[in-house]
């Protein structure tokens, strides 16, 4: 787990300096626009291809743990018997990470036909590759996946541990 806690904090500083590149790059087209009635050329398609997938998919498992992410407790917390509680989280958990796993899997085909087909996208009249960068949503959701399992052992493993909760 301290290895996974590790790259969270990689993670958190790639997403982190993701998002101060993104907003320098919007106080510079806001400055450029305003003073010298000029765009910076495909700044908008930098931010949509490059900086927002590294600003979003990097950092998912660390709010997945974090429990910030939108659960069915309205629902789970009413429930008074802890056994049955278990039980709904438990298999709650477990379809999480299946679909967590779905998703990996079917994203990271995606990636692959990207890269064989060379993937790339318009920027100021250029082309600049995008394959690359479909590998960071598998990743992000691997992460996900395997802190879902780390949940689940902890879960199985301590009868009193409710994550979430």
């Amino acid at each position: 787990m301290k290895i996974l806690n590790k790259i969270d904090t990689v993670m958190l500083i790639i997403s982190g300096i993701t998002v101060l590149i993104m907003m320098l790059l919007i106080v510079l087209e806001v400055m450029f626009r305003t003073f010298l009635n000029i765009s910076i050329p495909g700044n908008y398609e930098f931010t949509q291809n490059y900086l927002m997938p590294l600003a979003v998919f990097p950092i998912l498992s660390q709010s997945y743990t974090s429990g910030i992410l939108p659960k069915v407790n309205l629902f789970i917390d009413r429930i008074k018997n802890l056994e049955i509680k278990r039980l709904i989280q438990l298999s709650l958990l477990i379809v999480e990470i299946i679909t967590f796993l779905i998703v990996t899997y079917f994203a990271f085909g995606y990636a692959l036909k990207g890269v064989a087909a060379g993937v790339s996208f318009t920027a100021g009249g250029t082309l600049f590759p995008l394959y690359h960068v479909l590998f960071i949503v598998p990743f992000g959701f691997l992460l996900m996946s395997v802190k879902g399992c780390f949940l689940l052992v902890n879960m199985l493993r301590d009868k009193k541990y409710i994550p979430f909760s």
